[in-house]
């Protein structure tokens, strides 16, 4: 699934394990589907991710997630993911304008 990935959401919630973990919720710009990633900090892979969680105020728009399929059978972007940041804007709206735009477009309306 290469297409670039619009961060949605960022929250975090109680581990099963002990301590919290960040689930981002993004969506794809080509596809319009939602996808999930569980970030636990206790992971060396919390750092791929850092820049994303420690800044919830900015929009974000990611590419080179890679994808797994979770034990109930749904799609999840892997935590191990080294996600690039193809743009970054001062709040989450300012990016989710422009991709109403590109679906407008795209759809012709």
């Amino acid at each position: 699934m290469d297409q670039p990935y619009l961060v949605a959401g960022i929250n975090s919630r109680p581990s099963r394990h002990g301590g919290d973990i960040w689930v981002i919720e993004l969506i794809g710009i080509e596809d319009r589907r939602i996808y999930q990633t569980y970030i636990d900090p206790a992971n060396r892979n919390y750092r791929h991710w850092a820049r994303v969680i420690e800044n919830p105020e900015r929009g974000y728009i990611l590419s080179n997630l890679k994808f797994k399929v979770s034990s109930q059978g749904r799609t999840l972007v892997s935590a191990d993911s080294n996600a690039i940041i193809e743009r970054e804007a001062h709040s989450p709206d300012e990016l989710a304008d422009a991709v109403q735009q590109i679906w407008t477009n795209k759809d012709g309306h």
